[in-house]
C-alpha cells in the first residue's frame, strides 16, 4: 500500500475543491477521488472590556531612531576611509620626495635668447659653410644645396615669401616686384640656377663657379638687409 501526505495551505476561507491525483502503474494508471476541504477563519478573540471603553486601545508606535554609532559608520564605510587616507599619503610622498628629484632634473632656468636678425642668421650659417670646405671634398651636390637651402631661408625669413617651397622662376618672380636692382636679380638667379644644375642636371662647376656662388650669396644677404631696413625706416618716417 501506498500513501502520500500533502500540505495544502489557502488564505481565503470556504471550500475548495481537490481534482482527481493520476498515479501511473505499470501499463496502466489509477486516479483518486475528487474531494473537497473546508478552510475556516482565524478564531479572534475580543476582549469585551475593550469594546465596553474600560480598556484604554493604544495606536502604533512611532519610528524609534537608532542612537549613532561610531563603530557602526566606519564599519559601512571603512573602506571609503583607507581610500582617502592612501590619497592623502600619496600626495605627501609626491611633495616629500618626488618633487625635489623633479626640481633637480630640471636645473637651473636658462633664458631664452633675443631673436637674430635673419641676415645675421643667414651669414652665420654661410660662414659655417664655408669652413667646412665640402666642394673641395668632393661634395659638390651637398654644398650647392646647402648654399641654395641658406638663400632660400635668407628670402623666406626676410621678405615673407614662401622660397623654400617655391621653384627658382617663382623666386625670381616674387622678387622682380621688389626694389632690387638688376645685379641682385642677376647673381641670385645664377646662384639658384646653378644649384639647380647641380642637383637635377648632375652638374660639376669648376672652383671659381663654387667660390663667386658663395660671395653672390654674402653680397646678395647683405646689400638686400640694408635696403629692407632703409624701406622701413622711410616707410615709418612718412
Amino acid at each position: 500500500m501506498l500513501s502520500a501526505r500533502f500540505w495544502i495551505t489557502s488564505f481565503d476561507s470556504g471550500y475548495h475543491a481537490i481534482p482527481p491525483i493520476v498515479i501511473p502503474t505499470e501499463g496502466d494508471s489509477i486516479r483518486t477521488e475528487a474531494f473537497l476541504i473546508q478552510v475556516l477563519d482565524v478564531n479572534v478573540e475580543i476582549n469585551e472590556n475593550a469594546l465596553q471603553g474600560e480598556v484604554e486601545i493604544k495606536d502604533i508606535k512611532t519610528v524609534r531612531e537608532v542612537p549613532f554609532s561610531m563603530v557602526e559608520w566606519f564599519k559601512e564605510n571603512w573602506i571609503y576611509v583607507v581610500l582617502v587616507l592612501l590619497f592623502i599619503a600619496l600626495i605627501w610622498v609626491f611633495f616629500k620626495y618626488v618633487q625635489p628629484l623633479l626640481k633637480k632634473k630640471d636645473g637651473p632656468i636658462i633664458p631664452l635668447k633675443k631673436s637674430i636678425p635673419p641676415d645675421q642668421l643667414i651669414l652665420d650659417r654661410l660662414k659655417s659653410l664655408s669652413d667646412q670646405k665640402l666642394w673641395q671634398q668632393g661634395k659638390v651636390k651637398e654644398y650647392q644645396s646647402a648654399l641654395s637651402e641658406l638663400i632660400r631661408l635668407y628670402i623666406e625669413l626676410q621678405f615673407k615669401l614662401p622660397a623654400l617651397e617655391s621653384t627658382t622662376p617663382e623666386i625670381i618672380q616674387s622678387l622682380s616686384h621688389r626694389k632690387f636692382t638688376s645685379k641682385q636679380i642677376d647673381d641670385l638667379t645664377n646662384l639658384l640656377n646653378l644649384a639647380d644644375l647641380v642637383k637635377f642636371a648632375k652638374h660639376k662647376p669648376l672652383p671659381d663657379q663654387h667660390e663667386r656662388g658663395m660671395s653672390q650669396a654674402i653680397d646678395f644677404v647683405k646689400s638686400t638687409s640694408i635696403e629692407e631696413e632703409q624701406v622701413e625706416l622711410n616707410t615709418s618716417v612718412r
